[in-house]
């Protein structure tokens, strides 16, 4: 019986041969493993500064409609002067400031929309109308233009801040000062309006 229970039991080998292999194997395992690592922060940190990127430069394009459309509502307030123009609507116009935070140039727009869509009523019935009417014609291309822009900067920004959250991201994103990106809230105002 002690015959066949030696048969049975498989003779055992040890996993390495000798002390040396032993090290050997775990230093080239330990190297693969930083090697990995080191491979996969780099990879990832690229990848989030891609998509920070395309967030920033679809920033920027909507920055230029927002800032055109500024620009064309205040040489409107300026050629009718502070007769016709209200103070809600120079109080808009003073509340942009080009390089301010994304929530806050919604705000201003919102507020701007309101005060343009009020303006073009209360001058519409005015005989001067067609001189205005150019720059409600180009404010309203401005806002066009600004729906693709806005649309566009809202995707990358999702998508960017949903690649930053996952996993690994997240700890290379707050390694490297990449904070979510806040979307534009212009959706009350992307109405057609003037």
């Amino acid at each position: 019986m002690k015959g066949r229970e030696q048969k049975l039991s498989p003779k055992k080998t040890p996993f390495f041969p000798n002390r040396r292999s032993a090290i050997i194997s775990i230093a080239v395992v330990c190297l693969l493993i930083i090697f990995a690592i080191l491979v996969i922060d780099r990879s990832t940190a690229m990848r989030l500064a891609r998509y920070n990127s395309k967030a920033e430069a679809a920033r920027q394009e909507a920055l230029d409609q927002i800032d055109l459309r500024f620009t064309y509502a205040s040489r409107l307030a300026s050629l009718l002067g502070s007769t016709e123009v209200s103070e809600k609507t120079i109080s808009a116009i003073a509340s942009y400031h080009k390089d301010d935070t994304v929530e806050n140039l919604s705000a201003a727009y919102d507020k701007l929309d309101e005060a343009l869509s009020e303006l073009q009523k209360e001058i519409f019935i005015s005989p001067d109308y067609v001189f205005y009417d150019p720059y409600f014609d180009k404010m309203y291309e401005c806002e066009t233009n600004l729906v693709r822009a806005v649309e566009n900067y809202n995707e990358e920004t999702n998508f960017f801040n949903q690649q930053r959250n996952a996993f690994p991201a997240r700890l290379i994103a707050s390694r490297l000062g990449l904070t979510p990106l806040a979307p534009f809230a212009l959706s009350n105002s992307l109405k057609g309006r003037p």
